[in-house]
């Protein structure tokens, strides 16, 4: 697979689209309890999240996210672009509570011809990088930003 991305105009060609098979709830973090954070997510961080932590969310939850992404891939391949999707994760008891795989651009960005793995402060969205392993080896020229 080659990176070539100069602008944000240009035909989508391919793309990689998250997996909303298996989501859990996560923990809190404080980075969502911060002042500008809206008061509703504060709360549901603090309060709903500490309480569903690590469990399963309800399927009639998922079934709606699986049909968004099944959407939007038919939508994508209407138009040409070739969809890849991130393998599946199921996280151990050892990973951090929370798993979601939906999004699988929030963790990098590819400009010219590096695809840049940024540095995420939530610990749950590290395991997103373990959906996308193959496709990243796939990859020929890779940068890790850190701070």
């Amino acid at each position: 697979m080659k990176i070539n991305v100069y602008n944000e105009y240009d035909p989508l060609k391919e793309v990689i689209i998250g997996d909303a098979t298996k989501l859990y709830f996560p923990d809190t973090h404080e980075i969502e309890q911060e002042e500008h954070t809206a008061k509703w997510k504060q709360f549901m961080t603090k309060h709903i999240y500490t309480l569903l932590r690590g469990k399963k969310v309800p399927s009639f939850l998922a079934k709606k996210f699986q049909r968004e992404l099944a959407e939007f891939q038919r939508i994508l391949e209407t138009h040409g672009v070739k969809v890849h999707h991130v393998d599946s994760v199921t996280p151990t008891k050892l990973d951090p509570y929370g798993m979601g795989q939906m999004y699988a651009r929030d963790s990098a960005m590819s400009v010219g011809e590096h695809f840049i793995e940024g540095n995420v402060q939530i610990e749950m969205q590290k395991l997103n990088d373990v959906g996308i392993k193959e496709l990243l080896q796939l990859l020929t020229i890779r940068i890790r930003c850190t701070r």
